[in-house]
């Protein structure tokens, strides 16, 4: 009777410790998972909590039986390399690269690609982390999908395409509300537009892509060939209002905001940690001091070295004067631009 009974409890701790497993596994996703990992070449993604322990994981032989059995539901027509042949999902012998966590660790989109004819067909999935369940966007890319960078609300991802032509020739939004494309900006795109007049020596490279905080536009990077090197774009969620970023603008017309020339400062005794502090005069010639608050929406338009430094908190630079434009965020001065170092 009693090692029936010591038995039982063991059972019983068994089932709780496994119904606990089973429900931190599908439990709070954005308070467990961090990172992703690439296993055995790619054919396996697994997510990882932030003790670095598997969360998930999904196997590409997974992927191809589900694909197999799904493919015909998500296109009217099958994607193909012309004449030669259909795509075939059992060519799916990896995961690429540029899969990503979304910002509130809910979705793991991901891509796959297959190869004929020096054409390179992709497509691009999303597992829903607390469900387990997969969707694909309904259209084939035609290139190699790059890093997937997910918009704020979880709502959108865009990411650049690499063809045979160019790497970054493309750069893609798709919607995931509806799992479907929502607009491609290519190069010719680009030199439509009658800010591109001056650039027609543009190649596209579309990288550097960022989502403004409230996933409203995009920010992205492309070439000019002769003159300017990099030049700094910005586009609105719906292919609308493309912008050359810093073209022929000073800080002083942009609209709104507050323009400081002062002297950068960090770490001095009495200021906060790693944050950088601007020193200025103001109209009576009093020295004033405002912390600084750099974002993804700061736009340093200074040297690339001077500014790595800036975001990175570099010393080194401390004591340099620069230019700043800004909102007033209580006692921060949140940054939009850094135009000239004085």
């Amino acid at each position: 009777m009693k090692n029936g009974l010591i038995v039982l409890c063991f059972l019983v701790a068994l089932g709780l410790i496994f119904y606990y497993y089973e429900e931190t596994k599908v439990g709070e996703v954005d308070d467990k998972t961090r990172s992703i990992e690439y296993v055995d070449d790619g054919e396996i993604i697994r997510v990882l909590d932030k003790e670095g322990e598997v969360f998930h994981e999904y196997f590409i032989g997974d992927f191809r039986e589900w694909a197999g059995k799904n493919w015909d539901d998500f296109f009217e027509e099958s994607p193909a390399f012309g004449e030669m042949r259909e795509v075939q999902p059992e060519n799916f012998y990896r995961f690429d690269e540029g899969a990503s966590l979304s910002p509130q660790y809910s979705y793991l989109a991901f891509s796959v690609h297959d190869y004929a004819a020096a054409t390179t067909l992709s497509f691009v999935g999303v597992i829903d982390l607390n469900t387990k369940e997969v969707d694909l966007i309904k259209k084939d890319n035609k290139g190699e999908v790059g890093e997937i960078k997910w918009s704020p609300g979880e709502t959108d991802i865009a990411y650049a395409l690499h063809t045979a032509k160019a790497k970054g020739d493309y750069l893609v939004v798709d919607n995931l509300e509806k799992m479907e494309e929502k607009f491609s900006l290519s190069a010719e795109d680009i030199l439509k537009n009658k800010e591109a007049d001056n650039y027609r020596h543009f190649m596209p490279r579309f990288r550097d892509i960022k989502w403004r905080e409230d996933g409203q536009r995009i920010k992205f990077v492309t070439d000019d060939l002769q003159g300017e090197g990099a030049l700094n774009w910005s586009i609105n969620n719906q292919k609308e209002d493309l912008k050359r970023i810093g073209e022929g603008e000073s800080v002083e017309d942009l609209e709104g905001g507050t323009v400081i020339e002062g002297t950068l400062l960090i770490n001095n005794p009495g200021m906060l940690e790693d944050v950088w502090h601007l020193s200025y005069e103001d109209d009576t010639s009093s020295i004033m001091i405002v912390k600084l608050r750099l974002d993804d929406e700061t736009d340093c338009l200074l040297d690339a070295d001077y500014c790595k430094k800036l975001f990175a908190s570099d010393e080194k630079i401390s004591g340099k004067k620069v230019r700043v434009k800004g909102v007033e965020d209580n006692d921060y001065l949140l940054v939009r631009k850094i135009t000239k170092e004085i």
